[in-house]
């Protein structure tokens, strides 16, 4: 009986140390791109224009944020703790609402979802949507191809690549998403010149 007690005793004390030592498991953090858009130029379509969501292959399409090393840079890694708020195609796709609408360049601007027709289709795939780290100072990387469809007759009437990169100001992952919306706004707002001078 003795023994019993005392091996009750000896494994309860030994759950309680392994409980105080075990490591945190870390906070699950979601992020959005928020960029603050002031367009240099106004692009002005005659009718309804739709904005498709964007397209993206592995990595990229998903949640995670992903992040490459200076040390390797043909690889490409995948966080666990942190993700995007939504999949990055439908975050992009409602930001390029945002801007279009800003920008007022049509009569109305519309996602596929409200199932109404469009003159003129607005679409995009993300090519690089990354966190850069290294021994300096992290960035942000976005690369995207757009483009711009009419409907009535499948006409491409754009196509363009943007590249750009932003450096982060501190070396932390909410650091680097800041980045990535600088380089988004500038996409964006080179996007929307772009137009306007078509």
């Amino acid at each position: 009986m003795y023994t019993r007690t005392r091996w009750s005793a000896l494994l309860g004390i030994g759950f309680l140390l392994a409980a105080c030592t075990a490591p945190e498991i870390p906070r699950e953090r979601f992020y959005r791109l928020t960029p603050l858009v002031d367009p240099s130029a106004t692009p002005r379509f005659d009718g309804t224009v739709e904005v498709g969501r964007f397209d993206a292959d592995g990595l990229t399409a998903q949640r995670p944020l992903v992040y490459t090393e200076a040390a390797s840079p043909n690889q490409a890694f995948a966080y666990h703790y942190h993700s995007w708020e939504q999949v990055p195609g439908v975050m992009l796709q409602n930001l390029m609402v945002e801007s279009l609408r800003a920008a007022k360049a049509g009569d109305a601007v519309v996602t596929p979802a409200l199932r109404v027709r469009s003159d003129y289709v607005v679409g995009g795939r993300i090519l690089r949507l990354e966190r850069a780290v290294g021994d300096g100072p992290s960035s942000g990387v976005l690369h995207l191809e757009l483009l711009v469809r009419r409907t009535s007759d499948d006409a491409l009437l754009y196509q363009g690549i943007y590249r750009e990169t932003a450096t982060a100001r501190e070396p932390t992952v909410a650091a680097t998403v800041a980045a990535l919306n600088i380089a988004l706004a500038r996409i964006l707002d080179r996007f929307l010149t772009d137009l306007a001078a078509r």
